[in-house]
């Protein structure tokens, strides 16, 4: 951690935060928002279950369940 924070302050002058700053296997992170997952022999990009969670809160406060598939009246 320390020679990376000293490449980063030195070299690309970046500011590291080394109370929020890790060193470690992405997979194992958790970024903000999303996280890393492999999937065979891939690697994927997951949303957070919050994240997951708030979009559907939304779309169903969002959309009304009492409609129909169509809104056609016949004459």
């Amino acid at each position: 951690m320390q020679s990376s924070a000293c490449f980063l302050e030195r070299e690309l002058k970046l500011k590291a935060s080394r109370e929020k700053s890790r060193v470690g296997s992405p997979l194992k992170l958790k970024f903000p928002g999303f996280s890393l997952c492999k999937i065979g022999d891939r690697s994927g990009i997951r949303p957070h279950e919050k994240l997951l969670r708030l979009f559907r809160y939304k779309v169903i406060r969002n959309t009304k369940r009492n409609r129909g598939a169509c809104d056609v009246h016949a004459d």
